[in-house]
């Protein structure tokens, strides 16, 4: 039980720690625009489908923050040429400038955690990062089951 907190504490200090640096941006873009705004970079043409899917969001809310990104100039939607049922999303110059300064923000706090790590730790880290974002996905379980189930 007392691991279970220690780790839960620590991955609550590691959320404090990237919103913090996230904060320091521009308070105008809110971080889950910004993830769009990352998505749609990587993944040119693509459809809100496309990324409530990926990224795992509630579609409704992907509706209003992607109307409220084309409105804050991030975002542009384009019918697409090949299918007029689909709706494309390509990034403005704004939303190319909020991902560089998104980007040099996270880059600035992942050299800040992983100071003093070796490159083995590094790819340790990483490995066991992408365990635990696979496993909440694969197994859909409630908290209160997983705390059942430890004791």
């Amino acid at each position: 039980m007392q691991d279970d907190l220690y780790f839960s504490m620590k991955l609550m200090e590691l959320s404090r720690s990237f919103k913090d640096q996230m904060g320091k941006l521009d308070h105008d873009i809110p971080f889950a625009l910004r993830q769009i705004c990352l998505y749609v970079q990587q993944h040119p043409g693509c459809c809100q489908e496309d990324i409530a899917s990926e990224l795992m969001m509630d579609k409704s809310l992907l509706a209003r923050n992607v109307r409220k990104a084309q409105q804050m100039g991030l975002l542009e939607r384009k019918v697409s040429p090949v299918d007029n049922r689909r709706v494309e999303l390509y990034l403005c110059e704004k939303g190319i400038t909020c991902n560089q300064h998104t980007v040099e923000a996270m880059v600035s706090w992942q050299q800040a955690i992983q100071k003093g790590m070796t490159v083995s730790e590094k790819r340790q880290l990483i490995y066991l990062l992408e365990r635990l974002n696979v496993n909440p996905c694969r197994n859909s379980f409630s908290f209160h089951e997983t705390a059942i189930k430890s004791h």
